[in-house]
Parts: structure tokens; C-alpha cells; sequence
């Protein structure tokens, strides 16, 4: 008799195969990226934060403003996969 596949192996299959493909890779980092030039052209950070994501300033110059948190970073890349591949499964079945 087959052995089932668990709820837990799927995920850990399916988040292994998102770690090692570029292609979706760049699409969390597109999205997070977007996220922060925005959050930066509009003077939003978390001052309170001890540690987070930030972006380079307008003139390129460096910065230690924090933008956001690495759990914010994480959804918004998760989002932007889960929305990748929906729409690629859409223009696939037409």
C-alpha cells in the first residue's frame, strides 16, 4: 500500500521547491522591493523596531531607517508567489 503524503510534507515540499527557484524568488523580491521604495517616498518607518528591512536613500546614499519588519517582507512575498502562480495558471488553462 502507498504511503499518504501528510498536510505537513506537502508544505515542506512546497516551500523547499519556492527556496530554490529564482524565478519566484525575484517576484518576492520585486514585490518587496516595490513595497519599500513606496514606504520610503512616503516617510513611513517603525522607529520602534530593533532590527528590519531598509532601503537606500534617494540619492543612493546609505540608510539605517527601518521600513519594515522581516514577517511584513515575508507576507508580502508570499503573496506576490501565490499571486505569480495563480495568474500563470490562468493563462496556462486559457
Amino acid at each position: 500500500m502507498a504511503k499518504q503524503t501528510t498536510t505537513k510534507e506537502l508544505c515542506n515540499l512546497f516551500l523547499n521547491s519556492i527556496s530554490t527557484n529564482p524565478e519566484l524568488l525575484e517576484v518576492a523580491r520585486l514585490a518587496i522591493e516595490d513595497v519599500l521604495v513606496e514606504m520610503r517616498d512616503s516617510h513611513i518607518s517603525l522607529p520602534l523596531r530593533g532590527n528590519g528591512l531598509v532601503i537606500r536613500n534617494y540619492n543612493s546614499s546609505s540608510s539605517s531607517i527601518i521600513r519594515m519588519g522581516p514577517e511584513t517582507a515575508m507576507r508580502i512575498g508570499l503573496q506576490a508567489i501565490a499571486s505569480h502562480l495563480e495568474k500563470k495558471e490562468e493563462e496556462q488553462n486559457g
